[in-house]
């Protein structure tokens, strides 16, 4: 199955814009997915399980799929749950290199095109 939009859903997206630039503008987003482009930032990162976190400014982010989106994080919590976890000593174990973390605030900076269609748009704040 096809991760890229087809001509009804990229017709459904332009059709619930106002502005004639803005749907241009979204069909095209659309059509070439917002999900495909690579976004790098900076992260601390758990290279080793028991070793302290690493600030890697380069740290690359997967492609965005369709029913994803992207949040410019403001602030994120810490917990125990995540100290454990990068200890290795979790109930979930994840295998490094990975960021921990499970709560953060901010603002959708990206968004698919399935999580667009549910509602979500660029700007919510979360």
């Amino acid at each position: 199955r096809s991760t890229k939009p087809g001509p009804v859903q990229i017709a459904m997206a332009a059709m619930r814009c106002k502005s004639p630039a803005l749907a241009r503008a979204r069909s095209l987003q659309y059509r070439l997915g917002s999900f495909s482009r690579r976004y790098s930032v900076q992260a601390a990162v758990c290279t080793k399980l028991g070793a302290p976190l690493e600030l890697q400014s380069n740290w690359s982010l997967p492609p965005l799929a369709p029913e994803q989106v992207r949040v410019r994080v403001a602030a994120a919590g810490v917990n125990f749950a995540e100290i454990l976890q990068c200890r290795g000593e979790y109930q979930e174990k994840a295998e490094p290199p990975f960021v921990p973390g499970n709560e953060a605030a901010g603002e959708v900076s990206a968004v698919g095109y399935a999580a667009s269609a549910a509602g979500v748009h660029v700007g919510d704040r979360v």
